[in-house]
C-alpha cells in the first residue's frame, strides 16, 4: 500500500480518531455528579456504541482537508475531526428514532440496548419501549452538545473559531430541514394519494440531509483550521454536494439490494418505512399499472412480508430504476471530479480524494 494512498491515510489516522473519541467520552464521565448513575451508564453505552461503529469518513475528510491546505495544527484538527463523528452519531441516533430502526453499525443501537435493559428490569413492553426511546433521544443530545463543545475548546481562536462554530450550527439546521422534508415526503408517499416528490426536490433534500454534514462541513472545518480563504470554502461546497448526493444515492441502492452484514443496518427497511427515495420515485415513474398497484400496497406497510419486499425488489429491477440511479451516481461523481480540480487543495490530497471518489461507486470505503 503506497504511503500516498487514501487507504494508507485511513489506516494511519483512524486509530488516532478513535483514541480521541474515547478520551472525549471518558473526560465527560468526570464532568458529571457521581450520583447521576443513569447518565454515567448512558455514557458507557455511548462509548461502546461509538467504538463499534463507522468508517470515520467525516473526521478523515476533516483531517485530509487540513493537511491538503497546509495546516500546521494537527492537535486542533484532530479535535475538529472527532467533533464530526460525534455530530454523525447524534444524527444517526435521532434518525433511528424517527425511522423506528433498532440496528446500527452491525449491532443493536442505543434504543435497542435499553429496550432489553428495561425489560430485564421487569418493566412491561410499552413502558420499556418508551423509556428506551427517551434514553436514545438523550444520548443523541449528548453527542450534539459534545460535538459543539469539542469545537469550542479545540484550540481555534478568533475568526477561525467563530466561523467554525457558526458553520457547524448552520449545517445542523440544514440537516434538520432535509430530515423534515424526508419524513414529510414519506408521509405523502404513504398517504392515499401516494404523492411522489420530483427529482429536484429529492436531490435538494439529499444535499441538505447528507452532503452538507457528511462532506461539506468536515472539509470546510479542516480548511478553516488550516487558514484557507473563504473562496476555498465555496469551492469545497461545489465538490462536497455532488459527492454527498452520490453517497446517498448509493446508500439507497444498498438499502434495497445490500447485505445487512456489510452495511450494518437493516436492508429493505426503506420500503416498510415508506421512504420517498429517488430509487422509489424512479421505480414508480417507470412502473406499469400492475407494478404500481403492488408498490402502493407495500410501501409504508410496517408489517410487509418478506415475499412482498422481494416483489418490490423485483419491480425496481424490472423498471430499470436501479440502473437509472447508478447512472446518476456516476454523473454526480463526474461533477465532483471536475469541482476537485478547481480547488486549491494540494495535489496529494486531490489524488487521495480521487481515490475516495472512485471507491464510492462500489462503496469499498
Amino acid at each position: 500500500m503506497a504511503p500516498t494512498s487514501f487507504q494508507y491515510f485511513v489506516n494511519t489516522h483512524k486509530p488516532q480518531i478513535n483514541a480521541e473519541l474515547v478520551a472525549i467520552l471518558a473526560a465527560q464521565q468526570n464532568q458529571v455528579e457521581p450520583g447521576s448513575l443513569a447518565y454515567h451508564d448512558l455514557l458507557d453505552e455511548l462509548s461502546i456504541f461509538m467504538a463499534r461503529g463507522g468508517k470515520r469518513l467525516r473526521p478523515l475528510l476533516c483531517l485530509l482537508a487540513h493537511q491538503g491546505y497546509g495546516g500546521s495544527q494537527p492537535e486542533v484538527a484532530l479535535k475538529l475531526a472527532a467533533s464530526q463523528e460525534l455530530l454523525h452519531a447524534y444524527l444517526l441516533i435521532h434518525d433511528d428514532i424517527i425511522d423506528g430502526d433498532l440496528q446500527r453499525w452491525g449491532g443493536p443501537n442505543i434504543e435497542a440496548v435499553y429496550q432489553t435493559h428495561f425489560k430485564h428490569q421487569g418493566l412491561d413492553k410499552s413502558t420499556a419501549d418508551q423509556a428506551a426511546r427517551s434514553w436514545a433521544l438523550l444520548a443523541g443530545d449528548i453527542c450534539a452538545a459534545l460535538s459543539l463543545n469539542v469545537v469550542a475548546v479545540s484550540g481555534l481562536t478568533g475568526p477561525r473559531l467563530q466561523r467554525s462554530l457558526g458553520l457547524l450550527q448552520q449545517t445542523v439546521l440544514r440537516v434538520l430541514s432535509g430530515e423534515l422534508d424526508d419524513v414529510a415526503a414519506g408521509l405523502l408517499l404513504s398517504s392515499k394519494q401516494h404523492h411522489v416528490q420530483d427529482e429536484h426536490n429529492i436531490l435538494s433534500m439529499y444535499g441538505r440531509k447528507t452532503a452538507s454534514y457528511s462532506f461539506e462541513l468536515p472539509l470546510q472545518l479542516g480548511a478553516i483550521a488550516a487558514g484557507a480563504p473563504w473562496t476555498e470554502l465555496k469551492r469545497l461546497t461545489k465538490l462536497a454536494q455532488p459527492l454527498g448526493i452520490a453517497f446517498q444515492l448509493q446508500d439507497d441502492l444498498l438499502g434495497m439490494f445490500g447485505d445487512s452484514a456489510q452495511t450494518g443496518k437493516p436492508v429493505l427497511a426503506d420500503i416498510r418505512e415508506g421512504k420517498c427515495t429517488l430509487l422509489i420515485a424512479k421505480t414508480l415513474e417507470n412502473a406499469n399499472a400492475a407494478q404500481t398497484v403492488q408498490l402502493k400496497q407495500t410501501l409504508g406497510k410496517a408489517n410487509a412480508t418478506k415475499a412482498e419486499l422481494l416483489q418490490v425488489q423485483a419491480i425496481v429491477r424490472a423498471t430499470g430504476a436501479d440502473k437509472i440511479v447508478l447512472k446518476m451516481i456516476r454523473q454526480q461523481l463526474v461533477l465532483a471530479r471536475e469541482a476537485l480540480l478547481k480547488t486549491g487543495i494540494s495535489p496529494l490530497a486531490q489524488e487521495q480524494i480521487r481515490e475516495l471518489i472512485a471507491s464510492l461507486i462500489t462503496r469499498k470505503f
